[in-house]
């Protein structure tokens, strides 16, 4: 999900979104590029905001927004960059 100012009252419409995902600053191992046709308008807007109603913080967060204001973005599942996490470590007892 994508939120952007809207200037002017018109609602800026990102053209293009890149996502990185690095961990503690090291080489990012998910990349993503989202365009055109994969950007769209989100329409659970009146949901969002229903669903974190007890929470002012978050309210205060989205007011600043309107509806016309937050897309959504499909994400490619596999990255660019070939990565590889392991849990074994965590098992231990």
């Amino acid at each position: 999900m994508s939120i952007v100012q809207t200037v002017a009252g018109v609602a800026n419409r990102p053209e293009e979104l890149i996502v990185s995902v690095s961990i503690n600053g090291y080489s990012d191992f998910y990349t993503d590029y989202s365009a055109g046709e994969n950007l769209r308008a989100f329409d659970g807007y009146t949901h969002l905001v229903n669903k974190f109603q007890d929470n002012l913080s978050a309210q205060q967060f989205l007011s600043r927004y309107d509806d016309d204001d937050v897309y959504t973005a499909n994400l490619n599942r596999d990255s660019d960059s070939l990565w590889m996490i392991t849990a074994t470590d965590l098992h231990r007892t």
